[in-house]
C-alpha cells in the first residue's frame, strides 16, 4: 500500500498503522492496530544566499558610488539579505585571509586595526539557516586602492628649438576624467612674469593627456604645472612625492617644464662628424631654421684641411680648402663646394662661426658636444662656433698576407704535404674591413694540360678573427685533400673598409700574368691602386709530397716519389706537424695534431696509394707555361743524395742514366712493377734513417724475418712484419700495437762521407 502526504516541515516522524477489514455475517468493518511500523525524519532545506554584495555607498570612493573601487582602507561591505525567514546570520570570508567572520545582520567591517591591503579582491557572504545548514556563497569582487596617481613623463622636456602650445603628460595609471580640469593646470613663462591661459584639456593614449595653452611663441621658460588634486579612478589625489600624503598643494604638485631656445642650431651635416667617405664633393650644414644668406660666406663658412700649428681645427691658423659657399633659402642648407672635383685623403673640419644668424638676427648657438650624432648643436645659449671633422679615406683594401693552416711562411700557391690537407686559410687585409660569407668562392680545380677545370664548390665556413682578418675553413680535422683549391675574393661585393671603399684584390705584380696571386713576395699586398678587384690565388693539397726530385728541389713539387721519403723523415725527426697523417691507436684515422710512430703507418699507407694511383697535382699555369709553384717555407737541411746512391747501386744506376736529375725514381720504377717501387722505396727511407729501419722496411716489402732491436740499451720484444697491414691498403688502422718509436734514442741519419 502506499499513499503521499503533503510537504512536511523539518522534523523527526514515525509512521503508525491500522488493519481494517469487513466481516460477514455481520457485514461491518473491523479494525486492528494502530501498529508502529517505521521512523523518518525530514532533513531542513539549504537557505536561499543573500544578493547584492557590495561596498557601502558612502565607501565607494571611485567614480561611482557602484564601481567597487575605494581609497578606504577598511569599508563597509554590504548585502541584501536571504529571503529566508530561519536565516540566524552570515558567514563572511575574502580571499587574502583564511579566516571566517560571523555576522549577525547584513554588513561587515575588516575587524583589525590593520588596513586591507591594496588590490582586488573577492568577498564571500553565506547565509545560516536555524538547522545550521548554509546557503551557497553570494560572490562578490571590490578594488582597494589608496596609493595617489603620479606623473612620469612629460614632453617637451628640455630645451626645444621653437615655440610650444601643448604639452603632453603621463601618469601611472588610469585617471578618473572627470576631476582633471582646466582649473588643475597654471602655465606660467619666466621671462615674461605672466600666467598662460589654458585652453583644452583630452585624453590622447593609455593614462596620457594632452594640455592646451595660448604660447605666446617667445623663447622662454615655460613651466605647466599640474595638479595636486587630479583623482585616480579611486578617488586619491595625486601623491607626486610618493610620500604616502595625498593632494598636497606644494609638494604633489607636478612642472611640465620646458625652455624655448629661439636660436638657430646646426641640426645635420654631411658627411656626418666623426664618419670616413670615399668621396666627398661638397659639405653640407642644415640649420634649425631660416637664416639670413648673407652671413653665410667664405669666411663664416669654410672647410678647413691642416688645423694649423696650434693643432686646433676652426681657429686662425687653419689650412682651408679652396672652394664657395651657397645657401639654400628653402632648405636651410648652406653647401661648400670645393674648386677640386673631390677632396683629396686627409681628415677635414666644417668650421661655421657664429657670426652667421638666422633671418632675425640671433645669432648660431653652433657648439658642437663633440658625440655622435650631436645635432641639434649648441649649449641652449646664442654664439659659440660649429666644428666637427670628417675624414676623406679613397685607399681601399688590400690583401697584405694569405696563410695556409696557420702555418708561418705557407701561403699562395703552396701546397700542404700532411694529412690535413686545405683546412685553413687566413687572410689578412690592411685595414680593417667589413665582409659576408657570399663574398667568398672557394673551388676545388685541375690544370690538366694547362687548362683549368673546376672539379667541385665548396660551402666554407667564413669568420672574422680580428677587424683586418678572415678565416676561411674547409674541415676540421680534415679539409681538402689531394687538390688544387681556388679562392675568390669578391671586389664588387661588401668587403669594404669604413669609408666604403671595396677591395683591391689584384695581384700587384702579376708575377703570373694571368691575373691571380702567385707569388707572395710580388704580388703582395695586392692592389692595382684602383678599388674594385677581385682577389684570385691558389693554394693546394697533396699527402705525402713533402719534397722536388734531386738534392736541390727542398719543397713539395706537385707529385709524389722517393724523394718524398727523405723529406717525410726530416719532418719526422724534427717533430713538424707537416708529418701529421693520422692520431695514435688503430682507430684514430685522422690527423691529430701530433707527430708519432703512428705517422709512419700514415705516411707509408698515403704514399704507397700516391705511386700506384699516380696521385698529383699539375703546376700552376702562368703566361709562359706551366711553371712550379714558387712555395716560400724556408728549407729545412736535408740529406745530400750521395750516400744514398752508394748504398743501394739500383738507384745509382736509375740516376745515372738520368743525369739530368729530372726522371722521378718511383715512376721508373714503377715499369718493374709496383712491388719493386715498394722495395727501393723503403731502402731509400731506410738509409736515411737506420733506427726506423726494421719498421719501414716491413712495411714496404711485408718480409717475414724477425726485426732486431737496433740503437737501443735495452733488451726488447721482437717485432715482426707480418704484425701489420700492407702498406698499400687504403685501411690506415692496425689492428696490433706498433711499436712507439719515439721511445728508442735519437734517430741517426747519414751524413755525408
Amino acid at each position: 500500500m502506499t499513499g503521499t502526504i503533503g510537504p512536511l516541515p523539518a522534523g523527526d516522524y514515525a509512521v503508525f498503522a491500522s488493519l481494517y477489514y469487513w466481516t460477514t455475517p455481520d457485514d461491518i468493518w473491523l479494525a486492528e492496530g494502530p501498529d508502529h511500523v517505521a521512523d523518518f525524519s525530514v532533513a531542513p532545506a539549504r537557505p536561499q544566499p543573500p544578493s547584492n554584495v557590495r561596498i557601502a555607498p558612502r565607501d565607494d570612493t571611485g567614480a561611482s558610488d557602484s564601481d567597487g573601487i575605494t581609497k578606504d582602507p577598511t569599508p563597509e561591505i554590504i548585502w541584501e539579505p536571504s529571503p529566508d525567514q530561519d536565516v540566524v546570520g552570515y558567514e563572511v570570508s575574502v580571499s587574502f585571509h583564511n579566516e571566517r567572520f560571523w555576522v549577525l545582520g547584513t554588513g561587515w567591517v575588516w575587524p583589525y586595526r590593520s588596513f586591507l591591503p591594496e588590490g582586488t579582491h573577492t568577498i564571500y557572504v553565506r547565509a545560516k539557516g536555524h538547522a545550521g545548514h548554509f546557503s551557497d556563497p553570494a560572490i562578490d569582487q571590490f578594488t582597494i586602492d589608496y596609493s595617489g596617481p603620479r606623473i612620469v613623463l612629460h614632453s617637451p622636456a628640455g630645451i626645444v628649438p621653437e615655440p610650444a602650445n601643448e604639452v603632453h603628460v603621463t601618469f601611472n595609471g588610469p585617471i578618473n576624467d572627470g576631476s582633471f580640469t582646466i582649473d588643475d593646470v597654471m602655465v606660467t613663462a619666466d621671462a615674461l612674469l605672466l600666467y598662460i591661459p589654458v585652453t583644452d584639456i583630452r585624453p590622447c593614449g593609455f593614462d596620457t593627456y594632452r594640455i592646451a595653452f595660448d604660447g605666446p611663441g617667445l623663447p622662454v621658460d615655460y613651466h605647466v604645472l599640474v595638479g595636486p588634486h587630479v583623482e585616480d579612478l579611486a578617488g586619491n589625489e595625486m601623491d607626486q612625492d610618493a610620500d604616502g600624503v595625498n593632494g598636497e598643494m606644494s609638494d604633489d604638485t607636478y612642472d611640465a617644464s620646458f625652455v624655448v631656445v629661439d636660436v638657430p642650431q646646426v641640426v645635420g651635416m654631411w658627411p656626418a662628424p666623426g664618419s670616413a667617405h670615399w668621396l666627398v664633393s661638397s659639405v653640407r650644414a642644415r640649420f634649425s631654421k631660416e637664416m639670413d644668406g648673407d652671413t653665410i660666406h667664405g669666411k663664416s663658412f669654410w672647410v678647413s684641411r691642416d688645423p694649423g700649428g696650434d693643432g686646433q681645427f676652426g681657429t686662425g691658423d687653419d689650412v682651408r680648402v679652396e672652394g664657395f659657399v651657397s645657401y639654400d633659402l628653402a632648405g636651410s642648407t648652406a653647401v661648400f663646394t670645393p674648386y677640386l672635383e673631390r677632396l683629396p685623403r686627409g681628415l677635414y673640419a666644417l668650421c661655421i662661426e657664429d657670426d652667421v644668424t638666422d633671418a632675425w638676427g640671433a645669432m648660431l648657438d653652433g657648439e658642437w658636444p663633440g658625440v655622435w650624432p650631436g645635432f641639434p648643436s649648441g649649449d641652449g645659449e646664442a654664439g659659440g662656433d660649429y666644428v666637427a671633422e670628417f675624414v676623406v679615406d679613397d685607399l681601399a683594401p688590400t690583401i697584405t698576407n694569405v696563410t695556409l693552416n696557420s702555418k708561418p711562411g705557407l701561403g699562395v700557391s703552396d701546397i700542404e704535404p700532411s694529412g690535413i690537407g686545405v683546412r685553413t686559410i687566413d687572410v689578412t687585409f690592411s685595414e680593417a674591413v667589413d665582409f659576408v660569407a657570399e663574398d667568398v668562392t672557394v673551388q676545388t680545380v685541375t690544370f690538366l694540360g694547362g687548362v683549368e677545370t673546376v672539379t667541385g664548390t665548396l660551402a666554407p665556413t667564413v669568420e672574422q678573427p680580428a677587424p683586418d682578418a678572415m678565416r676561411i675553413t674547409l674541415g676540421d680535422p680534415v679539409g681538402a685533400v689531394d687538390t688544387w683549391v681556388r679562392v675568390i675574393l669578391s671586389g664588387t661585393g661588401t668587403i669594404t673598409d669604413a669609408a666604403g671603399n671595396a677591395l683591391d684584390g689584384e695581384p700587384a705584380a702579376d708575377s703570373s700574368g694571368l691575373g691571380y696571386i702567385y707569388d707572395a713576395d710580388l704580388d703582395l699586398p695586392s692592389g692595382n691602386g684602383v678599388a674594385g678587384g677581385d682577389a684570385v690565388f691558389y693554394v693546394g693539397s697533396l699527402q705525402s709530397d713533402f719534397r722536388g726530385f734531386g738534392p736541390d728541389q727542398e719543397e713539395p713539387n706537385g707529385t709524389v716519389d722517393s724523394w718524398d721519403i727523405n723529406g717525410f723523415t726530416q719532418k719526422y725527426l724534427a717533430g713538424d706537424l707537416d708529418a701529421d697523417f693520422r692520431g695514435f691507436g688503430p682507430d684514430a684515422e685522422d690527423p691529430n695534431g701530433t707527430v708519432d710512430s703512428w705517422d709512419i703507418n700514415g705516411f707509408t699507407s698515403r704514399y704507397t696509394q700516391a705511386i700506384a694511383n699516380g696521385t698529383h697535382l699539375d703546376d700552376l699555369p702562368t703566361a709562359g707555361g706551366q711553371g712550379m709553384a714558387p712555395g716560400t717555407p724556408s728549407p729545412l737541411p736535408l740529406l745530400a743524395a750521395e750516400p744514398i746512391l752508394k748504398a743501394f747501386p739500383e738507384v745509382a744506376v736509375l740516376a745515372a742514366e738520368n743525369s739530368d736529375r729530372t726522371a722521378n725514381v718511383a715512376d721508373t720504377l714503377a715499369d718493374d712493377g709496383a712491388s719493386g717501387t715498394s722495395f727501393v722505396a723503403g731502402r731509400v727511407l731506410s738509409a736515411c734513417q737506420p733506427t726506423l729501419m726494421p719498421a719501414v722496411s716491413q712495411l714496404a716489402t711485408m718480409r717475414e724475418e724477425p726485426v732486431a732491436e737496433k740503437h737501443c740499451d735495452t733488451a726488447a720484444t721482437p717485432w715482426r712484419g707480418t704484425d701489420v697491414p700492407s702498406a698499400s691498403s687504403n685501411d690506415l688502422s692496425v689492428e696490433v700495437e706498433l711499436p712507439d718509436l719515439l721511445a728508442v734514442p735519437a734517430l741517426g741519419v747519414l751524413s755525408v762521407p
